[in-house]
């Protein structure tokens, strides 16, 4: 049996299956370039502006007014972080947001270059391969490590720049970062998945020697 067995079957539905997945091959490529160039562009205009975009942990409540304003009357509520520019911050603080925003667009990059080469590979054949299931890992080792990275690197950016826009104490912004280990989570299953493919190819190829 061959890997294009994959998506044999009635023509009608080969048809369909092969249109799906040049789609996803297009869409994957398109988006990494996108995501690739909208990224480093985004971090030079920041780093040459002087500009320095965060959110920052705000668990503040809604302003009075947008409770009585709004057509059904909201009776509470809260805005647990914001958005912002500042400038003049911290060498620091500036560098980990540009630590963090690099690893963000190396994920994105990975997960598309990994779901154009799963698409191609189901397209051309040839999917069970040792070097597709290290492709696996590798991505899911980029996601365990970056999405680490990025989200320590927005957590601890966060409590420093809402020390220094405090004037150094405490004041309007909390002394917290924001931490999401679901990219990092992510990227240890895929990881593992990656791995669990590599040995079932490798039993394949026991098999087929042994035929």
């Amino acid at each position: 049996m061959t890997d294009r067995s994959l998506i044999a079957g009635p023509r009608t539905i080969v048809v369909v299956a092969r249109g799906i997945l040049w789609v996803f091959f297009g869409i994957a490529l398109i988006v990494g370039i996108y995501c690739l160039a909208s990224g480093a562009l985004s971090i030079s205009q920041h780093l040459a502006s002087g500009y320095t975009q965060l959110t920052l942990v705000a668990n503040k409540p809604l302003p009075k007014q947008l409770h009585s304003a709004a057509l059904f009357p909201v009776i509470d509520g809260t805005y647990p972080t914001a958005t912002l520019q500042a400038r003049g911050l911290s060498s620091t603080v500036v560098i980990l947001v540009t630590t963090a925003a690099a690893a963000t667009v190396l994920i994105q990059v990975s997960l598309s270059a990994l779901i154009a080469l799963l698409s191609w590979r189901l397209l051309r054949g040839g999917l069970f391969r040792r070097s597709i299931a290290r492709a696996v890992s590798a991505a899911g080792l980029i996601l365990a490590i970056g999405g680490m990275i990025s989200q320590a690197g927005v957590a601890l950016a966060g409590g420093a720049a809402a020390k220094e826009l405090n004037g150094g104490g405490y004041g309007f912004w909390p002394l917290a970062g924001r931490f999401d280990p679901t990219l990092a989570i992510f990227g240890i299953v895929l990881l593992l998945v990656g791995l669990a493919f590599e040995y079932g190819t490798r039993l394949q190829n026991d098999t087929e020697g042994l035929v």
